[in-house]
């Protein structure tokens, strides 16, 4: 061991997207899959068990040009933390519809994370909102497992690098609806169109 004190500042939402994932199939060393929060939780103990201290504190704001020699300085939370080096991992967030009942069906129908829960969505027509390359990714992705993937997107035009477009239209389980948003309440009884929607990929 070389002996460094390491910190982490994990967020008041730590653990990131994998916190709203039901069974990861793609991690390997699980073989039967495992639930996102408990691969989580066993990262964060693997951590701890090596010394790392970690504080469920959000970033604020940091000095990444000290002096020659001085130190970083970050702040979190009222306080501030010096560091010789500092990693940022920040991760992804998802961006939520703002659609009624869209929270509640995390792992009912809804979800935030294609290659985590894609499995799930075996045979099924599925809904991806969103324009841009994540919305693209998640589309594709799930087309190895869906029967149809319909990429909903609030304007007339893709916003996507050029790339992840062609990929996706060259893709014949992949459809496109334009100057369309999700405004509805998300009802498991009720559900739109599609049978599966998923949150906005922008």
């Amino acid at each position: 061991m070389i002996n460094l004190k390491t910190l982490v500042l994990a967020g008041v939402k730590w653990g990131g997207q994998l916190m709203l994932t039901t069974v990861v199939e793609n991690y390997p060393g699980f073989p039967e899959g495992i639930q996102g929060p408990d691969l989580m939780a066993a990262m964060r103990k693997q951590a701890e068990r090596f010394g790392a201290e970690i504080k469920e504190v959000d970033f604020k704001d940091g000095d990444f040009h000290p002096p020659a020699g001085g130190p970083f300085t970050v702040s979190a939370d009222g306080q501030s933390f010096e560091g010789k080096s500092i990693i940022i991992a920040s991760g992804a967030d998802t961006k939520w519809l703002g659609v009624p009942g869209e929270k509640e069906k995390v792992g009912r129908g809804i979800s935030t994370c294609a290659p985590c829960d894609a499995p799930f969505f075996r045979d099924k027509n599925i809904i991806v909102v969103g324009g841009g390359d994540s919305a693209m990714e998640e589309a594709l992705v799930l087309t190895g497992y869906a029967k149809t993937v319909t990429v909903v997107h609030r304007r007339d035009m893709l916003r996507a690098s050029q790339i992840m477009q062609d990929k996706a239209r060259q893709n014949k389980k992949i459809q496109f609806m334009f100057n369309t948003e999700v405004t509805v309440q998300i009802q498991l009884h009720s559900p739109p169109k599609a049978d599966q929607p998923l949150a906005e990929k922008e």
